[in-house]
């Protein structure tokens, strides 16, 4: 088997032998997200309390759908920044952007190093960053330092600890997700996030868990049991066999529309004092 872990490398896309795969698995894994409208926006963004003409930061923003959603919200007055490690992301958002018409800035930027001055963003939102750097801790104090006094701060992130496949071999399931959640540079970092949250200085830090309940099958195959079941078989942890029979049982079970699996998400609200 080919050990295809470069698909948990997102904090070096450009490297990776296909770049474009990491735009085509977010195109897929938020097929069911509504095109970015002002409804949506509303709807998405309601706890984030966004007003017309906000300042807002969009850090690790991807391809920009979430830049996009904040920038119905924020109007002709506001404006929206998104920064991302990756080239490839930073182009694919503003050619994204420039399709849709709005006024929305992207740039290359790190998010350890936000080169932007103290106190320069109403909002500071990221979504699935944290768990990909190597000292979240760091990233959060920037975020906090950007913000304005009296400005929100935050973020979402999966604790892949969390992550659950229904299947015949509970077992081998098990070890699978377990070293999946692992591989990922901070894989628990959802439940350390409040935190690191208060810890740089942030106030009326606020927790609301998200359950994601999936039935994708070829995603979960694509990014879980591929990858991580290759990596699984090279260590040792589990047989070629067992991999096997864990696949065909999920396709099995797929065919008969029964594909279940799940993961729990931390939405974490801050205010700067």
């Amino acid at each position: 088997m080919v050990d295809e872990t470069w698909r948990l490398r997102w904090d070096s896309i450009d490297k990776t032998p296909d770049p474009a795969w990491f735009v085509r698995f977010l195109d897929e894994s938020r097929r069911s997200v509504p095109p970015p409208s002002l409804e949506a926006a509303q709807k998405f963004f309601a706890f984030f309390q966004v007003d017309e003409g906000h300042r807002v930061l969009d850090v690790g923003c991807g391809t920009g759908l979430h830049s996009q959603l904040l920038a119905h919200l924020v109007g002709k007055n506001g404006s929206v920044t998104g920064i991302d490690y990756s080239d490839l992301m930073v182009t694919s958002a503003q050619k994204r952007a420039d399709r849709s018409g709005l006024s929305l800035e992207y740039r290359k930027g790190d998010a350890n190093g936000l080169e932007f001055a103290d106190n320069s963003f109403d909002r500071v939102w990221s979504m699935a960053l944290l768990q990909h750097l190597e000292s979240p801790s760091k990233a959060v104090a920037e975020m906090a330092r950007v913000a304005k006094p009296g400005g929100l701060v935050c973020s979402l992130e999966h604790d892949w600890e969390t992550l659950v496949i229904d299947a015949t071999d509970h077992g081998t399931a098990q070890k699978i997700t377990g070293l999946h959640c692992d591989s990922i540079r901070a894989g628990r970092v959802g439940r350390q996030v409040p935190r690191l949250f208060r810890e740089s200085g942030l106030s009326q830090v606020t927790v609301t868990g998200m359950p994601m309940v999936m039935d994708n099958l070829p995603l979960l195959e694509d990014c879980v049991l591929g990858p991580i079941g290759a990596r699984a078989v090279g260590i040792g942890l589990v047989t070629e066999a067992e991999l096997k029979s864990l696949v065909s049982d999920l396709r099995q079970r797929s065919a008969q529309g029964n594909t279940l699996w799940s993961f729990l998400m931390f939405r974490v609200l801050g205010r700067k004092p």
